[in-house]
């Protein structure tokens, strides 16, 4: 079900994986935010071999990452498609050498960006990325709106799309092995299509809302207060990893701007 989703957390033991989760997010804002900025194919390259480095640090293969670039195949094939064809006043015109060179380009830097994005989710778990919007949502009490609430609400749907995946997943299994279902492969018209939806949507919905009910009792009598929430204070080898990174972001940075 986590093969949907652009990262699945899987603590694999490594140190990266006990930094503090505000060093994870600079970790991947910083170098996400240099690629896009950068127009150097030499710098392009050090950030790969920087994501590479990072994933094998933390067990992370390079096959995850293409496997993370699967949903957005037709988003980078667009890009790819847009600065092929499209000139920057707006005319189509027949590609040339050069404009391959950008075009792929382009897509090669969407493509490091959403790496270092589904990096970010490798190595940080869903409660630590609650906490950082409960962070950034502090500013939300100034219009009377609970962060912890806000926050809470996050963590609930990071629970529910894998949840909602598994449930759906078994749901089609089961309607497939009584017949209700078409198997993988069988062809049907689309009003079949329509009428067989029902069996699937119906008891999805069902326990959809018995889960709801479910965290919705929990949270009632626990009496969440965002103790919980609150993020630990970095350590001094988090404030030195964040130092590191942010003086080789802004190097590349320099460095694809000068090349």
């Amino acid at each position: 079900m986590y093969k949907k989703l652009l990262g699945a957390y899987k603590d694999s033991g490594s140190a990266v994986y006990h930094f503090h989760p505000c060093v994870k997010l600079l970790y991947s804002l910083i170098f996400v935010l240099t690629a896009g900025l950068t127009g150097s194919a030499a710098v392009m390259a050090v950030l790969v071999i920087i994501l590479f480095s990072g994933g094998y640090a933390v067990g992370v293969t390079p096959l995850s990452f293409l496997k993370t670039l699967r949903p957005f195949r037709f988003l980078l094939l667009f890009t790819f498609v847009i600065q092929l064809f499209l000139t920057a006043d707006g005319h189509w015109v027949m590609p040339d050498t050069t404009m391959l060179q950008n075009a792929s380009f382009f897509a090669a830097r969407m493509a490091i960006m959403i790496g270092f994005s589904a990096m970010f989710a490798f190595i940080t778990p869903p409660v630590d990325i609650v906490r950082i919007f409960y962070l950034l949502f502090q500013p939300l009490r100034f219009l009377k709106v609970s962060p912890a609430d806000a926050a809470l609400s996050m963590l609930i749907a990071l629970r529910f799309i894998p949840l909602l995946f598994n449930e759906g997943e078994k749901i089609i299994d089961s309607q497939r092995l009584k017949g209700i279902v078409p198997a993988k492969g069988e062809k049907t018209g689309r009003l079949k299509i329509i009428v067989r939806t029902a069996p699937l949507i119906i008891p999805l919905f069902v326990r959809t809302f018995h889960y709801a009910a479910q965290i919705g009792i929990t949270l009632h009598y626990r009496r969440h207060d965002g103790e919980f929430l609150k993020l630990p204070r970095p350590a001094a080898a988090d404030f030195a990893f964040g130092m590191l990174f942010t003086v080789t972001g802004a190097i590349l940075t320099a460095a694809g701007n000068v090349l």
